[in-house]
């Protein structure tokens, strides 16, 4: 198994605090003088075109500008809502790490943040929409990385779409090394065919990514066009992803060896099957399940 450079930071931590300075305003909308208070970690006063943002607890406060546009707020909003979904998915990601379980009270999860519930749920709907954007962030950077460094070496537009399938496979089992924990109490749990809604983000993510291989091996032959039948590969890959990761869980050899060895015939059955000929394939296949470790 190829060793992939590390994709996921740490979480930032969640008790620290600073000062900013606070505007006040006259009747005319003008700032007259500065005061500082405390303020929730990664929150502050911004300015942005002619708009100033001072957000304290998740709130917006804006001192309009005459040539401030709806537009221009628009994007504070949507920028100041992207910086509270990373911090509020760096925070459920240490949380889940150290506590084993999610968050029960989204009150108090919100709260250990600095921001209040209404600065949650303009982002996130409920728990389950954060862990759902947690595991989707994991898939999306394994993808994202093997695409982009491939790319550069020229080695991408190369592969075939099996070899792309491979890669991803291999480089997934070695980055989830560092998720294996949580990967076996969240997923190697529920079996391979069970979909919670934590993993809606997880499946939609790959399932993307799938559909651009499938898109590939049809382009050069590899897979085989078959109308209306053709809708159900990317449910074919990623029944199969699940179960890659549900062998490479319940793995006790040595460096995951039979994993690696699953991979590479299951993902050589998977395109025998949605090519021309699996015969071969599927008796090769059924001769590995069936050999003791």
């Amino acid at each position: 198994m190829g060793v992939a450079d590390r994709l996921v930071d740490g979480a930032l931590p969640l008790n620290s605090r600073r000062r900013i300075p606070q505007r006040e305003s006259n009747s005319s909308g003008h700032p007259l003088k500065s005061k500082f208070f405390p303020n929730p970690p990664y929150l502050g006063a911004i300015r942005v075109g002619s708009l100033t943002q001072i957000s304290t607890a998740g709130d917006l406060h804006f001192t309009p500008h005459p040539q401030s546009s709806p537009h221009r707020i628009r994007r504070a909003v949507r920028n100041h809502c992207v910086d509270t979904r990373q911090q509020i998915l760096e925070a459920y990601t240490q949380y889940l790490r150290e506590q084993g379980e999610p968050p029960v009270s989204t009150f108090r999860f919100a709260q250990s943040l600095g921001l209040d519930e209404r600065a949650f749920f303009s982002v996130f709907s409920n728990m389950d929409a954060v862990e759902s954007a947690m595991w989707a962030e994991l898939v999306k950077k394994v993808s994202t990385a093997i695409e982009t460094r491939s790319e550069g070496a020229g080695e991408w537009a190369a592969f075939s779409a099996k070899q792309r399938m491979l890669t991803f496979h291999l480089t997934f089992c070695e980055e989830a090394l560092a998720w294996r924990s949580l990967l076996l109490h969240r997923v190697g749990k529920i079996g391979f065919l069970a979909r919670p809604a934590y993993l809606r983000g997880f499946e939609k993510e790959f399932r993307a990514f799938a559909s651009r291989i499938i898109a590939h091996g049809v382009a050069k032959g590899e897979i085989a066009e078959r109308g209306p039948a053709a809708s159900l590969y990317p449910e074919v890959f990623y029944v199969h992803f699940r179960s890659v990761i549900d062998f490479h869980l319940k793995d006790e050899s040595e460096s995951y060896e039979r994993t690696d060895a699953y991979i590479e015939k299951s993902v050589t059955l998977a395109f025998e099957l949605l090519g021309k000929q699996a015969i071969d394939a599927a008796v090769d296949f059924g001769k590995f399940l069936l050999s003791r470790p």
